[in-house]
């Protein structure tokens, strides 16, 4: 086959072959030129929260590992980008490489973006594709936060962080921890909230934390609002997590995105 011919099958995304030849990976240089082409419309596809391409373009087992550290399958990924979508004012791709492995393939690239609150950073990211039904597929991703930087050089802005102490109830603290893993963070999670740190204290068996961060003190009093208003916090762990808290308390304090940045990496 002629190889401009090659390299204009592999640029259509997801489409199949027609015969059991064009079945094998394609050449390294067309292999190239395609993920190349799919990495710009990943980039699109996060832009405008298109959940339906990454269920075409996603293999099944994916496993994606956010900026935070957060380890997740195909299905929660999913359901984050149609649920909970980040409003980006940008987001673009820079520095991109491309290696092709035979029926692997690896982009590595830079993302700047930036969110309608104002926020900006550089998520660095490695995707891997692998050779599946005839298509490239998406196996992996591994999203990495870069501290400190901002679109344009625009010096960041504090954010407003909240440490929340709670006293657990004896012997409950471990019943607490699993509902905030199961349910309470990834609950806070699809409202947009970030949540920067959590778990148990190292000096008592009662105690317990969880920092959060937000652009502002109006929008801190906005965000919770929202949340401990809503029917799904209401309906949903609200009763059962409070059964289990003594009392809390809460302290509020301005701290740059480097600091806490810092404090999400030793969660």
């Amino acid at each position: 086959m002629h190889p401009i011919a090659i390299l204009a099958i592999a640029l259509i995304s997801g489409a199949r072959m027609q015969t059991v030849q064009s079945c094998e990976p394609p050449p390294a240089e067309a292999a190239a030129a395609a993920i190349h082409a799919l990495n710009q419309q990943y980039i699109a596809a996060s832009r405008t929260h298109d959940h339906e391409w990454f269920d075409r373009h996603m293999a099944p087992a994916a496993i994606i590992v956010l900026g935070d550290g957060t380890r997740i399958d195909k299905a929660e990924f999913l359901g984050r980008i149609r649920d909970a979508p980040p409003s980006y004012t940008s987001l673009t791709v820079e520095n991109v490489t491309v290696r092709t492995f035979g029926a692997i393939a690896q982009v590595d690239a830079d993302a700047p973006w930036q969110l309608e609150d104002g926020r900006t950073g550089v998520s660095r990211y490695i995707d891997t594709y692998a050779w599946l039904d005839c298509r490239w597929q998406v196996i992996s991703a591994q999203i990495t936060w870069l501290p400190g930087f901002e679109v344009g050089r625009r010096p960041a802005e504090p954010l407003t962080v909240e440490i929340r102490a709670y006293n657990l109830r004896p012997g409950t603290r471990d019943e607490f921890h699993r509902m905030v893993v199961a349910e309470a963070e990834p609950m806070l999670r699809r409202w947009n909230v970030d949540v920067v740190a959590y778990g148990p204290s190292s000096h008592d068996d009662l105690s317990y934390f969880m920092i959060r961060a937000y652009s502002s003190l109006d929008e801190r009093l906005r965000s919770q609002n929202a949340f401990y208003g809503s029917d799904e916090w209401r309906d949903g762990p609200r009763d059962r997590i409070l059964a289990l808290i003594e009392n809390y308390t809460s302290v509020v304090l301005q701290l740059d995105a480097g600091t806490v940045d810092a404090l999400r990496a030793a969660r």
